[in-house]
């Protein structure tokens, strides 16, 4: 995998630092099973820096309403089918300046779309409740890094093969305090746009 910016600067336009840790209950996101393995040998060695229970996803919209009724349902459904399934490469890392290094993915055009159609659907859950005036869709891959274990991740992602994954649903995730982040809903995205060969 190749790399943002030069590898000793951690730098973004954004900070996550003024997240609360647990603002929702809820999120929705785009599930990446692709990028699981990746994560899992990261989470071998640090358990205590990550929720063992969360898939590995790009977040689409958080906080997300605590409570999901059926119109919600129906309504994120539609939301979901307005975008066309799409494919992913996830090729490159960046990192956030609060110690959050992440898979970059391209294109980032339907990760917005998606959480453009859904804010717009649901104006009381902006996404990450309104702190940033830009959203950068992200594949975490660790947080809460010190500086020197954000350079060495980077560096150690380099030699990653890039990872392709096509998208095709997106999903509600509800977290648990027994069980960490399960799945609850997921709703497929419209039919994929015709390829012109």
């Amino acid at each position: 995998m190749g790399s943002d910016g030069p590898e000793q600067e951690v730098t973004n336009e954004v900070s996550h630092e003024r997240l609360p840790r647990a603002v929702s209950e809820t999120a929705i996101v785009v599930v990446v099973p692709e990028a699981e393995a990746l994560l899992e040998r990261y989470r071998r060695r640090r358990p205590d820096h990550d929720d063992p229970a969360i898939p590995a996803h790009v977040t689409v919209l958080f906080p997300f309403r605590p409570s999901v009724d059926e119109a919600d349902v129906a309504l994120i459904g539609e939301c979901a089918a307005a975008v066309p399934t799409f494919d992913v490469t996830f090729a490159r890392t960046a990192a956030f300046p609060v110690g959050l290094v992440y898979l970059v993915p391209d294109p980032v055009e339907p990760f917005l779309e998606l959480t453009e159609v859904l804010a717009g659907a649901f104006p009381d859950t902006p996404p990450y409740g309104g702190l940033f005036d830009e959203v950068i869709p992200h594949l975490t891959v660790a947080a809460d890094l010190e500086p020197a274990e954000v350079i060495a991740l980077r560096d150690e992602l380099v030699g990653e093969p890039p990872i392709e994954a096509t998208v095709t649903h997106i999903a509600l995730l509800r977290h648990d305090p027994a069980e960490g982040w399960r799945a609850e809903h997921t709703w497929p995205l419209g039919p994929a746009s015709p390829r012109l060969d």
